[in-house]
């Protein structure tokens, strides 16, 4: 490696660090992905080497679409190394926001998700979270997926609320917040969401 490509190896080393630190986020992983880190990457490089009056042949070329970008083809390991180099970064995606209504009175005439915000915003100590059972919904049986503790429905059962009820399926919110959206996205590929 000769001095120029060295230099320009270490002006490229510094404008990833800099672009690192412009996209600290919960949703870096969606930067590196969607190619926006490529892209702040690119442009602070470019700002260097324009500042500094250095166009070496060696300079790299630029990306013809933010989807040539090995990150942005799924490239996990390219994903995972960038990502070493942002602080406090996680490969984990960003919770799905959801701002829940007012906690209502609860009856069996609420929604499935006005019983699920109080089973899982509310008021969760009020309910049993069933979702490792294997009788839940959630795994594939007719089991209430949540049940409280003390409200009954009309037939003196405990209020339940399902996550894959006969008549409709809980938001994609409701399957993040329980660590199961994976499995609602396997629901949305297949067709099989009310």
């Amino acid at each position: 490696m000769n001095e120029q490509q060295k230099n320009l190896s270490i002006v490229s080393q510094t404008a990833a660090k800099i672009a690192g630190h412009v996209i600290q986020s919960d949703t870096a992983i969606a930067a590196v992905r969607n190619g926006v880190m490529a892209e702040v990457h690119e442009t602070i490089l470019c700002a260097i080497l324009d500042g500094a009056n250095l166009t070496p042949a060696a300079a790299p070329a630029a990306l013809a679409s933010v989807t040539e970008h090995p990150a942005a083809q799924n490239n996990d390991e390219a994903v995972e190394k960038i990502l070493e180099a942002i602080p406090g970064a996680t490969t984990a995606p960003a919770p799905i926001a959801h701002t829940p209504g007012p906690a209502p009175d609860l009856s069996q005439k609420c929604t499935t998700e006005q019983l699920l915000e109080d089973a899982l915003f509310h008021n969760p100590d009020s309910w049993y979270d069933n979702t490792d059972s294997e009788r839940a919904s959630i795994n594939g049986g007719n089991g209430p997926d949540f049940r409280h503790k003390d409200i009954k429905d009309a037939s003196g059962h405990n209020l339940g609320a399902w996550m894959k009820g006969k008549f409709s399926i809980a938001p994609d919110w409701a399957w993040d917040k329980v660590g199961r959206l994976d499995d609602y996205k396997e629901l949305a590929a297949t067709g099989k969401l009310n």
